[in-house]
């Protein structure tokens, strides 16, 4: 026993010695070692990357002390990344000795960091690119691992951030094209777990201030963060006008996330955030101000190495509503995004009190009973825009409206007042019923137009309650290809909603409740079918300030809407989607141009098919009309006009 001590104790000796002979070589060597393993990583990065890390001097001071000056971050021929004056820190001593650099302290003065981006460069893409991969194909040398990015991240925030950092003015500037945003801090501190700082923003029309609170907590790879907008509520922030055309501003925003798992095939953060009195104005959203109170949404997020995925754990808390979406956006080698809601039944009036007044003017205020249950799926893969799926269902159950808000729906089934608007403005008010003398009643209507115009508009009016899911599906599909709103897909009673109730602008907002509208309208037999195509064909607009059939009839052929012949009736329905476009169809003496008779032909034959003619009418056909009314004076004959081949038909 007293051999084994001694042979510990000896042991013992040796490896400290061995330990002090080892801190005494990195203290009589420390500044060639550190300047050797220092230039190396530099060196190696250099090496790897099209772009360049360079300084002007780097030096220890004292034992652990270092000072670096002048370091440029730079793509090839492009501007400067980051610009760092000086940088002062501290390092670990232990880790100093086995060549590996950890910080205690960092003190930065002057940190300017430049992002500039066009449509076909930018200056910090070489940081996920490696040299290697210079030679090969564009859309392989743009391909980014998340998984790795992200965990590179992770790490740097969780496992290498030093105990206390200074920075002393920072200034950030972003440019896409023509946009652009100025960010500068003149003092942001680290310390002991906590971050403090303000931020100054400024986009050239707004100027605001953020001021911004947080704490990260390594061991347990937990990070939370708060920011403010001191000052008046409504103060609006910089950089979203000019870059996305956005008013937004908010009071308090809150984000808070732990890095949960550690699988080798994605990164999952589990967290939770919420803003208070949220507001944005942006035009593809809402032509007004939409505002939130509150909004929570607790996530999972899944990165894996070509996609992003909400899992379905996730909620969101928008007033008394909550759902729970899916969420998947895959990246490469094609970019495919699924979206799914799922939600079971649940009490009617947590929608209603949920809908934001600037979102749903005419639904505000609406009380009702029973409940709800909604389901969404959705995929596409933008590369084949026709892969597209989708449905959607609203379900009820002891279902009903016991006050409406701001708007009754049901007016529409008897006589109301109508206000036609163009632009924006108003242009003509008229009485929809029997007190109008140019009201006609659905029976006075001829036959051949109500028929042309379920062939060409919504075959299946009748039958559908409000909705045509194919039909939705393949006007999603058509919007992206041409990247816009382009298609509408909507039924005879959307169209019917959106002039009666709503307004023509094609925003997010409008579309959502025009759909929960009709949705009212149809499932709780608000208004009869008979009376909606009636409305309608007394409502919608046929020519220049020219509203409702009685008016079309007189304007183009001088006639009673009964007195309407099958190819007058096709031609009116045919114009329905761009009546303005009327002029454009026909020569100078009024006859309808050659595609516009062609166009009279196909959409009779598949009246034939649908047995809304028979072969005897069809046989008697002539495509051949003239314009007698006031609309030949309209007329603008010219072999460069839009023809009938260019116009658009849902």
């Amino acid at each position: 026993m007293l051999f084994n001590k001694k042979k510990i104790r000896s042991f013992a000796n040796i490896v400290l010695s061995a330990l002090f002979a080892l801190v005494l070589i990195v203290v009589i060597f420390r500044q060639p070692i550190f300047r050797h393993f220092f230039n190396s990583k530099i060196e190696a990065f250099n090496q790897n990357h099209s772009g360049t890390i360079s300084i002007e001097s780097v030096r220890l001071i004292g034992i652990s002390g270092v000072e670096i000056k002048n370091i440029r971050l730079s793509p090839q021929n492009n501007a400067p990344l980051i610009i760092i004056d000086s940088l002062n820190a501290n390092l670990k001593f232990w880790n100093l000795i086995f060549c590996d650099i950890n910080f205690n302290t960092i003190y930065i003065n002057d940190l300017s960091i430049s992002i500039i981006a066009t449509d076909s460069s930018n200056n910090f893409s070489f940081l996920l690119k490696n040299k290697s991969h210079l030679n090969a194909h564009l859309s392989d040398t743009l391909k980014i691992n998340y998984y790795k990015l992200s965990n590179i991240i992770l790490n740097a925030l969780f496992a290498h951030i030093p105990d206390y950092i200074s920075l002393k003015n920072l200034q950030i500037f972003y440019k896409h094209n023509k946009d652009s945003l100025y960010v500068n801090s003149s003092d942001l501190l680290y310390n002991k777990n906590v971050l403090k700082g303000i931020f100054n923003l400024n986009d050239g029309k707004y100027k605001s201030e953020l001021h911004i609170a947080g704490k990260i907590f390594p061991d347990s790879k937990l990070a939370a963060f708060k920011v403010l907008q001191p000052g008046k509520l409504n103060k609006l922030l910089s950089g979203l006008m000019s870059n996305y055309n956005a008013d937004v501003s908010f009071d308090t925003a809150f984000f808070s996330f732990v890095k949960s798992n550690k699988s080798g095939e994605y990164v999952k953060l589990i967290g939770k955030s919420y803003i208070n009195h949220f507001k944005i104005n942006q035009p593809a959203i809402s032509k007004t101000d939409v505002k939130f109170d509150d909004l929570k949404f607790n996530f999972s997020i899944r990165i894996g190495e070509n996609y992003f995925q909400l899992d379905s754990s996730s909620t969101v808390y928008v007033n008394k509503l909550t759902f729970n979406p899916f969420v998947k956006v895959k990246i490469s080698p094609s970019k495919q995004i699924t979206f799914k809601i799922h939600k079971k039944y649940f009490p009617s009036q947590e929608l209603f009190e949920s809908l934001s007044e600037g979102l749903f003017h005419t639904l505000y205020g609406i009380k009702t009973n029973g409940e709800l249950a909604y389901n969404l799926d959705f995929f596409v893969d933008l590369s084949i825009p026709d892969s597209l799926k989708f449905s959607s269902e609203l379900k009820r159950k002891n279902f009903s409206i016991q006050k409406f808000g701001n708007v009754n729906y049901s007016l529409i089934q008897n006589e109301f007042e109508h206000t036609a608007f163009e632009n924006g403005e108003p242009v003509k008010t008229f009485l929809v019923g029997f007190s109008n003398p140019n009201f006609t009643p659905i029976n006075k209507i001829s036959p051949f137009l109500r028929n042309a115009i379920l062939c060409t508009e919504d075959a299946a009016f009748f039958y559908h309650r409000g909705f045509i899911p194919e039909s939705i599906q393949q006007s999603i599909a058509e919007d992206i290809k041409r990247k816009k709103f382009a298609r509408g897909g909507s039924t005879i009673s959307m169209q019917l909603v959106k002039n009666v109730f709503l307004n023509s602008n094609k925003t997010i907002a409008r579309k959502l409740e025009e759909v929960l509208i009709v949705w009212l309208i149809e499932n709780q037999g608000l208004c009869t079918k008979d009376r909606m195509f009636e409305v309608y064909l007394n409502i919608i607009e046929w020519g220049p300030k020219i509203y409702g059939i009685t008016d079309a009839s007189r304007f183009y052929f001088n006639k009673k809407p009964d007195d309407l012949s099958l190819s007058e009736a096709i031609y009116l329905a045919s114009i329905i989607p761009k009546p303005k476009y009327f002029k454009y169809c026909f020569d100078a003496n009024g006859e309808l141009n050659t595609s516009g008779k062609d166009f009279i032909t196909a959409i009779s034959n598949k009246m034939l098919k649908k047995e809304m003619i028979d072969s005897i009418v069809l046989q008697n056909l002539n495509p051949n009309i003239v314009i007698s009314g006031d609309a030949k004076s309209y007329i603008v004959p010219s072999d460069s006009m839009p023809t009938f081949e260019t116009l658009e038909y849902n």
